[in-house]
């Protein structure tokens, strides 16, 4: 009786150790597709759970990359996204899914895209922590401030000094301030559940923001208050 309880346990800990091997070598390609929302398209895909990359994430109207992730043993994730020569953007995740950390490290702006143009140029530094359990956000600290942004579309376009943080009081919220001595002070409040949010604050007149903002519709001629909704 006992060497078959021995024979049942060592068979037990081969399959767990199988299937966990295949789990960790399972081609990205197989999965990480059905786990993205439909409008969204891995684009040079390559790797598996353990470690691997892709040329970036496509979406109607833009899109972002290069990432590369690897798992570290004991379940620590690592994942970057931007060109390893320009400080990309760092993620590290631990504990998930029960009691989650993770730390998200800035840096150059130039990995988030529009459709055959690089939407932002400068850096942010700082890094963000957050605490959380399963899918849900549970506490938030430090911020990401960086000085000289621009905004490269529709064209070349200053939006001065930057400071970013995440709220996850109520719900995970991703709150910014762009300001530009004389030009306009923009404060931003986006939704990162469903990706929507609103831009409020002014543009003086004659900053060269305030025909871009016109042409949307969020600041009307001759006023100096912006409000917008996206």
């Amino acid at each position: 009786m006992i060497r078959w309880f021995r024979r049942m346990a060592l068979t037990l800990f081969a399959l767990l150790i199988f299937t966990l091997g295949c789990l960790l070598y399972w081609p990205a390609a197989d999965w990480l597709p059905r786990l993205l929302p439909p409008q969204v398209t891995p684009v040079g895909l390559q790797g598996s759970l353990l470690g691997g990359d892709l040329q970036r994430l496509d979406w109607p109207g833009g899109g972002a990359g290069p990432w590369q992730w690897q798992l570290r043993w004991p379940g620590r994730l690592q994942i970057a996204v931007g060109e390893p020569a320009a400080a990309p953007w760092g993620l590290t995740l631990s504990g998930w899914p029960w009691q989650w950390r993770a730390e998200l490290t800035g840096g150059d702006l130039r990995w988030l895209q529009t459709p055959g143009s690089t939407l932002l140029a400068g850096r942010l530094l700082g890094a963000v922590r957050l605490e959380g359990s399963w899918r849900r956000c549970q506490a938030a600290s430090g911020s990401w401030q960086g000085d000289g942004l621009q905004i490269l579309v529709p064209r070349r376009l200053a939006l001065g000094e930057a400071r970013l943080q995440v709220d996850c009081q109520t719900a995970p919220w991703l709150q910014g301030v762009f300001e530009r001595t004389g030009q306009h002070r923009l404060e931003l409040r986006l939704s990162l559940a469903n990706w929507r949010g609103q831009v409020q604050g002014s543009a003086q007149p004659g900053s060269e923001l305030a025909p871009v903002l016109q042409g949307i519709g969020w600041l009307k001629a001759g006023q100096t208050q912006v409000s917008g909704r996206f």
